[in-house]
């Protein structure tokens, strides 16, 4: 399989050949082997260990070590038809913080996403997966465990999701899709509008609304609303606007945000937070995607 096409497809944060909502959406029962990769970034999280295993049974599927754009790739990959829900999971090497403009270590901290079997389900034979693994996909990954710890539904999957979309501001963007990655070697990494852009965007403004809330840095932010969100918990109001306002920040730094087109991006996050909702919902993350500004 073309696995430098994928590569690139990752780096260029597009997602292919993803459709479907449904649990039963497959396509026939004969084996599947999809060339699969993925981008981490909280900032690009970069010389990462990220592995890919099956939810439930944590049999391996791959390991492979992020690049400096975060991508990564773990090749081709008999996932069996219909695929199980998989998680891939990221630890060691180092990211760039927005927040902090520094390099920061991933050390013992592990990002994750949960990827529903439905993505998986819906491509073909020989067909190519990149998914994101982000700040964001680590809430979403703790908010399904939480609603089961040992066997999460692809439903509960896509759900937890879609409400993080909410919180995070971007519900018109898909969480699972790659976002632009910023690594501090380029000036105005962020230089285009679109989903990829807006993505990078918000996780830049969750690494600087660490900054305002208390946390060390961006990661620090990401364990902190892991847990919470893990254990039950939802998400203050406060934490909220901050990421809001970290977005409006980040749209304003040339180091992270080309200022050819800042307002445009800016427009564009302003849209979107406003279809998200009011803060003081947007955090309610233990409750149905419905009552919180969104549908799945």
């Amino acid at each position: 399989m073309n696995h430098t096409g994928l590569l690139a497809a990752v780096a260029g944060a597009t997602l292919l050949a993803l459709a479907g909502c449904s649990d039963n959406d497959n396509r026939g029962t004969s084996p599947k082997v999809v060339t699969f990769g993925a981008k981490a970034a909280l900032g690009a999280i970069s010389n990462a260990t990220c592995d890919v295993e099956t939810v439930p049974g944590g049999a391996p599927l791959g390991t492979a070590i992020t690049n400096a754009s975060g991508v990564v790739l773990f090749g081709d990959i008999n996932f069996g038809s219909p695929a199980p829900n998989i998680l891939v999971s990221c630890t060691s090497g180092s990211y760039f913080d927005e927040g902090t403009k520094s390099s920061q270590s991933v050390g013992s901290s592990v990002v994750r996403v949960l990827v529903p079997s439905t993505r998986i389900n819906s491509l073909g034979d020989g067909d190519q997966l990149a998914v994101a693994v982000t700040s964001f996909t680590e809430i979403a990954t703790a908010l399904a465990f939480n609603r089961n710890p040992s066997n999460p539904s692809a439903s509960d999957i896509a759900d937890a999701l879609t409400q993080v979309s909410i919180l995070a501001g971007i519900p018109g963007v898909d969480l699972l899709s790659p976002p632009t990655t910023v690594n501090g070697t380029a000036l105005g990494t962020i230089n285009g509008a679109g989903s990829a852009d807006l993505y990078a965007l918000a996780l830049a403004g969750f690494a600087v609304a660490a900054q305002t809330t208390g946390a060390n840095n961006a990661l620090d932010l990401t364990n902190q609303l892991s847990v919470l969100v893990g254990g039950g918990s939802n998400v203050p109001a406060s934490t909220v606007n901050a990421i809001d306002a970290g977005k409006i920040t980040a749209a304003n730094d040339a180091d992270i945000t080309d200022p050819a087109i800042s307002g445009t991006i800016k427009a564009n996050a302003a849209a979107q937070q406003q279809a998200a909702g009011a803060a003081g919902d947007r955090g309610n993350l233990q409750e149905p995607t419905g009552s919180v500004g969104g549908s799945g």
